[in-house]
C-alpha cells in the first residue's frame, strides 16, 4: 500500500504542497510503500485484533499525521508569537 508523504518541486523534497498554482503543477508526489495484506477486517472493532499490515499502516498514517499537526503549531507560533487554542475540552 502506497502513502503519499509529501512532493518533490524541482528536486527538493518537501512534507509541506506549495502554496502557488504554478509551483503545485510542478510538484511530484513521493510515496512510502508498505506492505499490504489480503487479510478480512470485516467486523474488527478493536485496534489489536487487526491484521498486523493493517495496523502498522494506521500506525504510518498516525506518525504522520502528528508529524503534519507539529508543524502547523510552530508555523502558527512563529507567525502569532503564541500558541493557538486549536480546542477545548469541556
Amino acid at each position: 500500500m502506497k502513502i503519499c508523504v509529501g512532493c518533490k518541486l524541482e528536486g527538493a523534497f518537501s512534507e509541506i504542497l506549495p502554496v502557488g498554482a504554478e509551483e503545485l503543477e510542478r510538484c511530484h508526489p513521493v510515496y512510502e510503500q508498505l506492505p499490504g495484506s489480503m487479510e478480512s477486517t470485516v467486523g474488527i472493532r478493536a485496534h489489536e485484533r487487526l491484521p498486523a499490515a493493517a495496523r502498522k499502516y494506521l500506525e504510518r498514517i498516525e506518525a504522520l499525521a502528528s508529524a503534519a499537526r507539529r508543524h502547523r503549531l510552530r508555523r502558527l507560533r512563529s507567525l502569532s508569537g503564541a500558541a493557538p487554542v486549536l480546542w477545548q475540552l469541556t
